[in-house]
C-alpha cells in the first residue's frame, strides 16, 4: 500500500508497535521506507500482550476494545496529530474483517474520521491476498518473512 500512495506523493509511514508484532516486522517496514525515501514514525502505546496476559483469558469485549485503543488506536491517532496528517491511507483489505466490511459499507472508500482527525483511504479495500502478493512481486517489495512460512 504504502509504494501505491508513494507513486502520488511523499507519506510518512506510520507504524505501530503494539507489542504483537512479530519481531521481523519493524526491519521489514524500514527496509521499504529506505528504498522509497521515506520517514517511519513508530507509534507505540502500552504493549498489548502484556495488557492482555495481565487480565488473564476471561476479557470481557469492553476490556478487549480498551486494549485495542489504548495499544493500537490511540498512538496511532497521537502520531497522525503530531505529523499533521490530512489522509491516512489504510493498508489493509476489507475481506480481513467483518469491522472493516461493515466500515467501508457504512462510510465508503474515502471518508472524514472525527475519531481519526483526518480523512480516511482505503486503496486496497477490493484486493485478494492474491492481488497484494502480486503486487509485492511485480514491484520486487521486500516480503514479511512470515508469508513465507505459510501455504498460500
Amino acid at each position: 500500500m504504502c509504494h501505491i500512495v508513494a507513486q502520488y506523493c511523499r507519506p510518512t509511514i506510520i507504524w505501530n508497535d503494539s507489542g504483537l508484532e512479530l519481531p521481523e516486522s519493524e526491519s521489514v517496514v524500514r527496509e521499504l521506507a529506505q528504498r522509497l525515501g521515506l520517514t517511519v514514525v513508530v507509534a507505540r502505546g502500552a504493549d498489548a500482550l502484556a495488557v492482555q496476559m495481565a487480565l488473564g483469558p476471561e476479557k470481557s469485549r469492553m476490556q478487549v476494545r480498551q486494549i485495542d485503543e489504548t495499544c493500537i488506536a490511540a498512538p496511532v491517532r497521537d502520531a497522525l496529530r503530531e505529523i499533521g496528517a490530512k489522509v491516512e491511507f489504510v493498508g489493509l483489505r476489507a475481506k480481513e474483517s467483518r469491522r472493516r466490511k461493515m466500515v467501508l459499507a457504512r462510510y465508503g472508500p474515502i471518508y472524514e474520521s472525527k475519531r481519526w482527525g483526518c480523512a480516511i483511504a482505503w486503496p486496497m479495500r477490493r484486493w485478494s491476498a492474491a492481488d497484494v502478493f502480486a503486487y509485492i512481486d511485480e514491484h520486487n517489495l521486500p516480503l514479511h518473512p512470515a508469508y513465507a512460512r505459510t501455504e498460500w
